[in-house]
């Protein structure tokens, strides 16, 4: 498999996740997906190991978790945009 074929399964994979939790948060208080969606992140997170250097390890997750923050803000530029003309 390509390193394309793999980006676009892992694409699929995520959009599919994605989809999941939208059907599971469906109805839900913001205050509880902010706090579930915390709770995934640091489960995330903690799976991020670099056996014998705490320091690292710490390093390492903070720029796991700034470029996740980027990259939903890039998201939420997506989602914000108009979606063309309405008729």
């Amino acid at each position: 498999m390509t390193t394309r074929e793999q980006a676009h399964e892992l694409t699929d994979r995520a959009l599919a996740l994605a989809a999941m939790c939208r059907v599971v948060f469906a109805g839900e208080d913001p205050d509880a997906i902010g706090a579930a969606l915390a709770e995934t992140m640091a489960t995330f997170l903690h799976g991020h190991k670099i056996v014998g250097d705490p320091r690292g390890e710490h390093e390492m997750r903070d720029a796991i978790l700034e470029q996740w923050v980027t990259t939903v803000r890039h998201l939420l530029l997506i989602y914000d945009k108009p979606m063309g003309p309405t008729q």
